[in-house]
This record gives structure tokens, C-alpha cells and sequence, in this order.
């Protein structure tokens, strides 16, 4: 629906939001601007509570996973959306192991733990193809281990890049995948997933020095 929303008037306004089928966007607007509280609608003056929100969205989104483990990017409608985006694998994750570290809900993150194990097992995979003899060149040096290029960044889905945006969520993704996984009593997960980590780091680290060292810059 196009339709406006009422009015909002003194009292109690509640507007409720939830994940599900898409069915339009509500927009409710407040300035940020400190300067003019007072005089118009202040982001603050909607003291908006959030309820669920998180866990909801988490409990939607996951089962949009492809069976290698990829999480989409987005879902259109019902449909996971197949480009070749990185960042997603790891913000699940984050996702999972955030909501449970503010509301720790032990059967909430048991029922997503084979979706944070699968991304991983896809972070794994793909970081492992640029592990390559080529990519030891000392001109291809900064692409060593680092997940394959993706148009994560927008802009440029002509032609995807390697995107250190990808990897600092990939890197965020194995620690708190091994994190979670300690947190449900699978101490053998948590040690690989801390080890590839750990693997991970390095080569990220590596490729960053490489890249400052071949741009000939002191800054990435």
C-alpha cells in the first residue's frame, strides 16, 4: 500500500515492524541535527523501542542459503539472489554470534549453527582457491589468499575486484564462528576454525603489506 501513515500526535505512537515477504518501506523522518530540537521533529522525540528485530531477520534469512554454503547477498521476493558477493558470508555469521552475545538464547543458536558452519566451510573453500603459485608473484603478491573478487563494493559488477571489505568480514566471520562454536560445547570446531583463522589473518596481513609495498603507499 501507498497509503500514508496516520498522524503521529501526543501519546503513545507504536508502529511495528517485522521481517517477512516483502511488503513496502516506511520511512519515518526526524532531523539529527541537534541545533533545531525543539523546532521540528527530533530523531530522539520517536524514542523507538526494538524487539526481535535481530533474531527475526536471522531466523528469515538463513534458510535463503545455497547448499555450498554461499549466503546470498540479498533475496528478491523469495529468490536468493546469486551474484558474486563475499561479504554476506561473514555477516551472517557475525550476525548469529552478535545477537547471541546480547541475548544468549543457547536452542536460538543451536537451530543456526549448521548455516554458520556451512558459511564457513564456503569462506574456507574459497579463500583456498586464490592460494595459488600464481599469486605469488611479486606482482600478483596482495591477491594471495584472499577471497576471490566480487562486486561486494556495488558500482562495478562489470568487472568484479578483489575487495579487502570481503576479507575483514571474512576475518570477522572465522572468529566468531569458532567463538559460536565453543559457546555450544564443539571444542574440536572451534580449534579449526580458530586455526583457519589464524591462517587467514596471516595472509590478509600479508597482502596488505604487499599491496602498500607494490602502490608504493604507506596507507590501504
Amino acid at each position: 500500500s501507498q497509503r500514508a501513515l496516520p498522524a503521529l500526535d501526543r501519546g503513545d505512537n507504536d508502529i511495528s515492524f517485522k521481517a517477512g515477504p516483502q511488503e513496502g518501506t516506511i520511512t519515518v523522518e526526524g532531523s539529527t541535527k541537534p541545533e533545531f530540537k525543539g523546532k521540528t521533529l527530533y530523531y530522539t522525540d520517536f524514542h523507538p523501542a526494538v524487539k526481535n528485530i535481530a533474531a527475526d531477520f536471522l531466523r528469515w534469512y538463513a534458510p535463503h542459503q545455497f547448499p555450498s554454503g554461499k549466503v546470498p547477498c540479498c533475496v528478491e521476493g523469495d529468490r536468493a539472489v546469486p551474484v558474486p558477493e563475499h561479504d554476506s558470508h561473514g555477516e551472517l555469521i557475525v550476525l548469529a554470534a552478535t545477537l547471541h552475545r546480547y541475548a544468549p538464547d543457547r536452542a536460538r543458536t543451536a537451530a543456526v549453527w549448521p548455516n554458520v558452519a556451512a558459511a564457513a566451510r564456503y569462506l574456507e573453500e574459497i579463500r583456498q582457491s586464490e592460494r595459488t603459485p600464481a599469486n605469488q608473484a611479486p606482482d600478483r603478491r596482495p591477491r594471495y589468499g584472499l577471497l576471490p573478487p566480487s562486486i561486494s563494493h556495488e558500482g562495478y559488477s562489470a568487472k568484479p575486484a578483489y575487495s579487502y571489505w570481503d576479507d575483514f568480514w571474512a576475518l570477522a566471520g572465522y572468529r566468531d564462528a569458532a567463538w559460536i562454536a565453543g559457546q555450544l560445547g564443539d571444542a574440536a570446531a572451534a580449534a579449526r576454525l580458530a586455526a583457519q583463522q589464524g591462517d587467514f589473518e596471516r595472509d590478509l596481513l600479508a597482502s596488505i603489506a604487499a599491496s602498500a609495498a607494490l602502490h608504493r603507499i604507506d596507507y590501504i
